[in-house]
């Protein structure tokens, strides 16, 4: 369900009632600048005319066109600002949020970060409780009633940076899974890498790793409209240190 803040407002002149809508879980999460305006019909209110650029009618506030409507309802008029906005714009706005929104991903290793060998596999993984998708409800309205963008951001790919100049990059698919005793035998993970040469000569004698967890970002509107965003990453940097070992034969 959609919950309203509302205030009211004196926007160039005009006495109208304010209003954000972002909901997450049945919470606002917060509050943009918007004009919530009740009402049947809408016809734009031509009181005069502009030459070039944006007319009497209109009026332009951080990047956001506003124009000037006649609402009508019960026989009564009312002059509104109404922003001109998008339905990617709307779920853009809320893509701003979403960041802020997704869980903090709780990250492991194997073998630990500081105990590395060269040749061995490291194996990456996040909590797969965390692994769901999380969306977010967008609302603003507009000429043609109220606009409705839920956007969901949903995890897919781990993305680990080793940092060892050797690959930019590796990726696989879902959160990974934690290594446990004989599990590298029996069923080795996609979420690992292999060091090939030790950490001794970086500074401070370690690889700055990197984790992410890539969300891919979808929208969808409440007139069936959809479409994609670009990808969002979290994560966080892990130093890792690599060792080599050789082996002593006594005759």
């Amino acid at each position: 369900r959609v919950l309203v803040l509302r205030g009211i407002l004196e926007f160039l002149g005009v006495l109208v009632v304010l209003d954000l809508v972002l909901v997450h879980d049945g919470h606002v999460v917060r509050a943009v600048l918007v004009l919530l305006v009740h009402h049947r019909h809408a016809r734009a209110a031509r009181a005069a005319q502009g030459r070039g650029g944006v007319g009497a009618d209109a009026r332009e506030r951080d990047g956001t066109t506003w124009r000037l409507y006649e609402c009508v309802r019960d026989e009564e008029s009312t002059l509104v600002w109404l922003p001109d906005v998008t339905n990617a714009s709307v779920a853009n706005t809320s893509r701003s949020v979403m960041r802020d929104l997704v869980p903090t991903i709780d990250d492991g290793y194997s073998p630990a970060p500081y105990d590395g060998l060269v040749k061995t596999p490291t194996w990456f993984w996040v909590n797969p409780v965390l692994w769901r998708p999380v969306s977010v409800t967008a609302s603003v309205p507009t000429p043609s009633g109220m606009l409705s963008v839920t956007t969901t951001a949903t995890p897919t790919t781990l993305r680990f940076q080793p940092g060892d100049h050797r690959n930019s990059s590796v990726e696989c698919d879902g959160p990974g899974w934690a290594w446990v005793p004989l599990a590298a035998s029996v069923a080795p993970s996609d979420c690992s890498y292999q060091y090939l040469d030790p950490s001794f000569d970086r500074p401070d004698g370690v690889y700055r790793s990197r984790l992410d967890v890539v969300w891919e970002i979808t929208w969808r509107t409440n007139t069936g409209a959809s479409g994609q965003l670009p990808d969002l990453r979290t994560g966080s940097g892990q130093p890792i240190r690599v060792r080599e070992l050789h082996a002593l034969v006594e005759e």
